[in-house]
């Protein structure tokens, strides 16, 4: 991703074996530790164990949009503190679910998220309303949630308006009637098919039964997002998922379908970070909320992931934003 050497950084022992945990791993299964030896040099041991006392690991998720907040992350980081290092090489590597945990666990120190996805999905069992009530439960788990940017990186879904015409589709409720009734070619990201706050929440929020539902995810064309914009274009799919930051939305042949139930909560992005890493670095949060004040409309979003499209690397396109 990025246009100069970085390093790879792995999680540390404790976050390794939570998220291993949490992933379905039994402790029991593993092999009991073994004994220490008391002779062995000291000296060793401290050097081997040595880090940087103020390196931060960033990363992102794997879309072009994230990617680019993180590089805008590193870029001012660079520039506005002392720190020692920056690891990048988890910048466009991780899904939703590991850049939180390894947030949380270890293995990462920063990384940009959603609100609506702090609320509805790794807090939705808290029933959080508000960005303060995010921030108090975050700070539980070691995490720092900073001030969030201007655009809501909402959900879509997304037709032609020929398809649109002909199946007299305006409103999300129009479609969930039409796939109650008939097949639809359907694409849909890769976390968005899955996630509560995604087609699982979405379709139980307009009615479509479970087993429905289910059919209907099964049967379509599950992709990496940004994908499915390709599978619309060549016919292989009528109705595809994507974000209201796409820059191919700007195509006035294509078709937003209003969420009329207005499902979603706003996605605005806002910085996570480390307590741990603010603690030793405490320019950290002034630098990243200085990005997300310059973070103000969709249009804006759109412009920089369209030049990431047409071959810039997201590195050049966040230090030309910033600068």
């Amino acid at each position: 991703m990025r246009d100069q050497p970085t390093r790879r950084h792995v999680l540390t022992a404790t976050g390794a074996a939570t998220i291993a945990a949490l992933a379905g791993c039994s402790s029991s299964d593993a092999e009991p530790a073994p004994e220490t030896d008391d002779t062995n040099d000291s000296s060793e041991q401290t050097a081997d164990s040595e880090t940087p006392t103020n390196e931060l690991l960033v990363g992102s998720k794997r879309f072009i949009e994230n990617v680019l907040l993180a590089e805008m992350s590193v870029s001012v980081l660079e520039d506005r503190t002392d720190l020692e290092s920056i690891g990048t090489d988890d910048i466009g590597e991780r899904t939703t679910v590991e850049s939180f945990l390894y947030t949380k666990y270890g293995g990462l120190d920063h990384y940009w998220e959603y609100t609506g996805t702090l609320e509805r999905s790794h807090y939705a069992n808290d029933s959080l309303d508000s960005l303060e009530a995010i921030r108090e439960r975050a700070a539980r788990d070691g995490i720092a949630v900073l001030e969030p940017g201007g655009f809501d990186n909402t959900y879509e879904l997304v037709t032609t308006d020929e398809f649109a015409a002909n199946n007299g589709l305006e409103r999300v409720s129009d479609l969930a009637g039409l796939l109650e009734e008939t097949d639809v070619k359907l694409s849909l990201g890769d976390e968005f098919a899955y996630r509560d706050d995604g087609w699982v929440g979405f379709m139980e929020a307009y009615g479509v039964a479970d087993d429905r539902a289910t059919e209907i995810r099964e049967a379509a064309r599950v992709v990496e997002a940004g994908d499915t914009y390709t599978l619309l274009e060549d016919g292989d799919a009528e109705v595809v998922m994507g974000f209201s930051t796409d820059p191919e939305l700007a195509d006035d042949h294509l078709l937003t379908l209003e969420d009329d139930e207005a499902f979603f909560p706003e996605y605005l992005p806002v910085a996570v970070v480390a307590e741990s890493a603010l603690e030793r670095t405490p320019e950290i949060e002034s630098s990243l909320n200085d990005v997300a004040s310059r973070l103000e409309s969709v249009d804006t979003m759109r412009d920089l992931i369209g030049r990431v499209h047409d071959g810039e690397t997201a590195a050049t396109v966040a230090r030309d934003f910033l600068e």
